[in-house]
């Protein structure tokens, strides 16, 4: 197997890939380029490391999954903050997020 990593503040993301192949080699290259990007679009939405932190390791994953898809991959980098600030936003709706929820009066 294969690794790929990419970091953001005070944390380090695994995505694990098959074999490298030079699409695996591809991504890697381009998200290195990138790493603190989708972390700080999420906490520019979330206003919350911890939950930026999930929102950004669940972009890497959602982009490795559909990187071939990217039909022009020199903007790789606006893709990628775009799948980032979605996910934020959703995450953001109310109800979504258990550390923005207050507890409910019995």
């Amino acid at each position: 197997m294969h690794e790929l990593a990419a970091g953001y503040p005070g944390r380090v993301v695994s995505l694990e890939a098959e074999p490298a192949s030079e699409v695996a080699r591809e991504f890697e290259q381009r998200l290195a380029d990138c790493s603190t990007l989708a972390f700080r679009v999420a906490l520019g939405v979330l206003r919350n490391c911890e939950d930026a932190e999930d929102m950004a390791q669940e972009a890497f994953l959602r982009a490795y999954r559909n990187y071939h898809r990217l039909r022009e991959p020199e903007r790789f980098r606006a893709w990628l903050a775009r799948i980032a600030r979605r996910m934020a936003r959703r995450a953001a709706r109310p109800g979504r997020r258990s550390s923005t929820r207050s507890p409910r009066d019995p």
